[in-house]
């Protein structure tokens, strides 16, 4: 937010696990910089694999003196959400065309951005490619990376009553529980709980799920 006051610029990336809360931190940004008259762009990564298959875009047309042109060079924030789940060039490109449009000397033209993902949850889709290609074709992989101030959003708020659930999700997202590329994982008790096709049984696990 002192970024957005002051117009410093600068770029974000917020690791954020499922549940620590990643919406209302990016709805909290975008409400307060609302509040103060600036404008705010927020986007996201498509979810759908067939998105994420299509061939890289090279560069962005945006003609100069056009509404968008002038709409990006007002522009405070810009918030994209799932960056995890973009090719890195789908990213750099964007930062090409905001040093077009806005700042050549400074990355993403000097606007404050803040890129939000989980690269422990799914990547993007690299047909017929290992894990290794998949991240090399990942933001992690690309020259901006280094660029970016990292945080992390470390609680889950979803599962704050039951922080074995929330332990056992984040070992398995980090990888601790598999030592190969491809494996299977092994579940351990408390996680797991009997069901039996009764309606009491099927209410428990509902609440267990979402408590």
């Amino acid at each position: 937010m002192e970024h957005i006051t002051t117009g410093q610029p600068s770029a974000f990336f917020v690791d954020e696990p499922g549940g620590t809360g990643k919406t209302y931190l990016y709805c909290a940004l975008y409400a307060a910089t609302r509040a103060m008259g600036k404008i705010v762009l927020p986007t996201a990564t498509s979810g759908k694999a067939a998105s994420n298959i299509v061939t890289v875009s090279a560069f962005c047309c945006v003609p100069k003196k056009s509404s968008l042109d002038a709409l990006l060079k007002e522009t405070s924030l810009i918030i994209w959400d799932e960056a995890s789940m973009a090719k890195k060039e789908n990213i750099e490109v964007v930062d090409v065309l905001l040093h077009d449009l806005c700042s050549p000397s400074i990355p993403f033209g000097g606007k404050v951005v803040v890129f939000v993902g989980d690269f422990r949850q799914v990547l993007h889709v690299v047909p017929r490619k290992s894990l290794n290609e998949a991240v090399e074709a990942s933001l992690v992989s690309s020259n901006l990376w280094n660029q970016f101030h990292r945080f992390r959003l470390t609680d889950n708020m979803r599962a704050r009553t039951y922080s074995q659930f929330a332990d056992f999700l984040l070992a398995m997202g980090n990888g601790q529980m598999q030592n190969a590329e491809i494996a299977q994982i092994q579940l351990p008790q408390h996680v797991m709980m009997p069901f039996h096709e009764s309606e009491d049984d099927f209410d428990s696990l509902i609440d267990f799920v979402f408590p």
